[in-house]
């Protein structure tokens, strides 16, 4: 757990990723190109649900997603919507998506190789 303090949000709870938030990300951010069989990672996509699956506490996000819990699918996608209904600018979603890489030290290889169901 890292506590992050923005000017333009407050104070952020970054946390550790689980193998299951790993999973979700994977099918929800990257696509196969059926013509050139070659994968494609949807950044927006990808910094959307680092925001919503990186961060245990913000103040725009009603609910807490504590370490070594599970968020089933009605809280993340209550977690989309408060993230789509939110006043930040892309910019700082895009710094703070930077944290929480950091404190993830995400290993790209390591999330393409988490079996797609």
């Amino acid at each position: 757990m890292q506590v992050l303090n923005m000017a333009e949000v407050g104070e952020l709870t970054v946390k550790k990723l689980s193998k299951r938030d790993w999973e979700i990300i994977r099918n929800n951010c990257i696509t196969i190109d059926t013509n050139t069989k070659r994968e494609k990672t949807e950044v927006g996509s990808f910094i959307k649900y680092l925001i919503v699956l990186g961060i245990e506490s913000a103040p725009f996000f009603k609910s807490k997603y504590l370490e070594n819990s599970r968020l089933d699918g009605h809280k993340i996608q209550e977690r989309e919507n408060e993230y789509y209904d939110s006043e930040i600018s892309q910019n700082v979603f895009d710094t703070i998506s930077a944290k929480i890489r950091e404190h993830n030290s995400i290993n790209e290889p390591e999330v393409k190789e988490i079996k797609k169901e």
